[in-house]
């Protein structure tokens, strides 16, 4: 069996090291993802809770001018964008 040569000690060391940062990107991006999900779970039903009391829980009223069905349209285009968002960042992680 071969052993290393100096050369091959510091391409070792320098892809391990590359690989270390990478993998610890990967755990940061991880948590950022992990937050930002929790963040739009929660502005989500604050939304709901100030629409709730600004109509005092008439749906009838909240949806009398298509505001209802716009917000829904806008919510689900948004929902939409950060998938795709998290996808292009996924793959960007998974092929470096």
């Amino acid at each position: 069996m071969l052993g290393f040569v100096s050369g091959d000690r510091e391409a070792y060391h320098f892809l391990a090291d590359q690989f270390g940062a990478m993998m610890d990107e990967l755990n940061r991006r991880r948590d950022e993802c992990i937050q930002l999900r929790t963040l739009l779970a929660t502005r989500s039903r604050g939304v709901a809770h100030i629409a709730n009391e600004s109509y005092g829980g008439d749906p009838n009223i909240l949806n009398e001018d298509g505001e209802l069905e716009m917000a829904y349209k806008t919510q689900k285009d948004l929902n939409k964008w950060v998938t795709i968002a998290a996808g292009h960042v996924t793959n960007c992680l998974n092929e470096n």
